[in-house]
């Protein structure tokens, strides 16, 4: 599984977009960690996917104004990237540090201008 999160910078509230190797995505904005504020259905966004030899890759496009209306984003605008891979036994990776514990993607708080992958 691979997600992302964009957080305003204005109003707290956050972006979750999942991403699916069939090129499926899900869209749903939160006012606080894991409190879904609206599913979003249908906000222009387009997704492709593609599995292959060792893997799967998977890529979508956000309208920049629906972005920019919804979440101001720009450059103060902090995210985090994140992935669970090899299941039944996860590995969980994220671009930002969480913090000790159960891996918990949900930390707004915790989201970053600068993004690197690291080990959750």
């Amino acid at each position: 599984m691979a997600e992302f999160f964009l957080s305003d910078p204005a109003r707290g509230i956050y972006l979750e977009c999942n991403l699916s190797p069939n090129g499926a995505h899900w869209t749903c904005l939160f006012d606080s960690p894991r409190r879904v504020h609206s599913e979003l259905p249908d906000i222009g966004a387009r997704s492709e996917g593609s599995c292959v030899a060792n893997g799967w890759c998977a890529r979508v496009a956000l309208p920049l104004a629906w972005l920019e209306k919804h979440l101001h984003f720009g450059t103060t605008t902090r995210m985090n990237a994140a992935f669970i891979l090899n299941s039944p036994d996860q590995q969980f990776l994220t671009c930002v540090p969480l913090g000790r514990g159960e891996p918990d993607f949900h930390r707004p708080d915790c989201y970053s201008t600068h993004c690197r992958i690291k080990l959750a």
